[in-house]
């Protein structure tokens, strides 16, 4: 791996400076499977009570304690575990431990001590790859080292084998704490409220983040009152881009040849048009479309009813319903004639509004990096979910001479359709 920038950034929705974090730390150790000396349990009680110190790299070194003594402290820590380590090769425990006294050692600017950890959690893991706490610490040290993609996609894979109340708190709280620096609200809402949940209180992050996190959220707005910028987010992807929208629920990805238009909020409705590359038909190009709508319905509003005001009242045909999700044709003989007619295919959804919405659109974002030191920057203010039902249709407008090919693009937009 190369150079690991000791990088600081401050955002205006945490403070990374705050030593005191709830965190991986000693007391995540299971201190009855070291089998320590006790010139080792002496050190080790040492470090315990200068840990707050070590927790988070700082620019500037603030407290009473001097600074070489903590990094004496560490270091000889460190090699009495190394060679307590090597007699014990297969305690996981051990390793586990060097790793996050070598965390402490980089956060101190000890940059060699970046790859001892990583060395140290990855033999942890070997020794015991049904332990989730391996990669929970190595996830927080490279998260901690402003690799926050890496290390989130970690924190996720684990969230997503277990159970929440399976999990520590502390997991639950580092997990808020690298979902902010992700650019993921709804997941670090999600990790507060599971941290609550299983303390029974809330618990330090959430009193230091709860309401930061909170005030990321933008009021849910009066129609009229939607700026489009803010109705739409783009990210750019390897194989094109990802729209996505969190009022409405949904997330799109395009391949990036394709053409997109987006449009406003209106009769509670939002629309997307999609326009994949032309085909050749019976007599020259055809251009199908594809359309998405979502909508919020009226009380009383079927799927149906939708389905029959965005095609006009035509009749359509039913093919099959799974899970609440049905599909449709369409065929108009005098619509592109010249083409053997017109033919339209719909897919029909609907969702009630999820425990934690905005979980299914978003992914962990890098932070800005500018080189070494502290740097500021500030993630904008997004909108939470409508509540309660939404309604989608994923319609291919297109002529039969051209069928199987357009449906090939209608399948791949259709696969890269999240709605929540």
């Amino acid at each position: 791996m190369g150079k690991v920038l000791k990088t600081l950034v401050l955002t205006l929705l945490m403070l990374i400076l705050f030593p005191t974090l709830a965190a991986a730390r000693l007391n995540n150790i299971a201190k009855e499977k070291l089998d320590l000396t006790a010139e080792l349990e002496a050190v080790l009680a040492e470090i315990e009570a200068i840990e707050s110190l070590v927790y988070a790299w700082t620019p500037e070194w603030n407290y009473a304690t001097p600074k070489e003594d903590v990094i004496a402290l560490i270091t000889s820590g460190y090699k009495l575990l190394a060679e307590h380590a090597a007699l014990h090769p297969d305690n996981g425990e051990l390793y586990l431990l060097m790793g996050l006294l070598a965390h402490y050692g980089y956060q101190l600017d000890l940059e060699e001590f970046y790859q001892l950890a990583e060395d140290a959690y990855t033999k942890a893991a070997a020794l015991d790859p049904g332990d989730f706490r391996p990669r929970w610490f190595m996830a927080m040290h490279r998260i901690k080292a402003i690799q926050v993609v890496e290390g989130m996609e970690v924190l996720l894979a684990i969230a997503a084998a277990h159970q929440p109340a399976e999990l520590p708190p502390e997991f639950w709280e580092d997990y808020a704490y690298a979902a902010v620096l992700a650019s993921m609200p709804s997941h670090a809402v999600m990790a507060l409220t599971y941290a609550h949940e299983i303390l029974g209180y809330a618990g330090y992050m959430e009193r230091l983040l709860g309401q930061i996190v909170q005030n990321r959220f933008l009021p849910l707005p009066a129609e009229a009152s939607v700026d489009n910028e803010k109705l739409w987010q783009f990210y750019a992807d390897e194989t094109g881009f990802k729209l996505v929208n969190r009022l409405f629920g949904f997330s799109l990805t395009i391949p990036a040849e394709w053409d997109v238009r987006v449009g406003p909020m209106q009769n509670r409705s939002v629309a997307v048009l999609v326009k994949p590359p032309g085909k050749r038909g019976f007599q020259g190009s055809v251009l199908p479309s594809i359309l998405l709508f979502a909508r919020r319905p009226e009380v009383g509003e079927t799927l149906d009813d939708f389905l029959s005001t965005v095609l006009g009242g035509q009749a359509v045909r039913e093919l099959g319903s799974m899970d609440g999700r049905k599909t449709y044709e369409l065929e108009t003989p005098e619509l592109y004639p010249a083409e053997g007619g017109g033919y339209c295919y719909v897919t029909g959804d609907q969702r009630t509004a999820p425990r934690f919405p905005g979980i299914l659109l978003e992914e962990p974002r890098d932070v800005p990096r500018q080189g070494e030191g502290v740097h500021y920057y500030a993630a904008g203010p997004v909108y939470r979910r409508f509540d309660g039902e939404i309604y989608y249709l994923l319609l291919l407008d297109t002529a039969l001479s051209v069928k199987e090919e357009a449906l090939r693009d209608y399948q791949q937009v259709l696969a890269g359709l999240v709605i929540e």
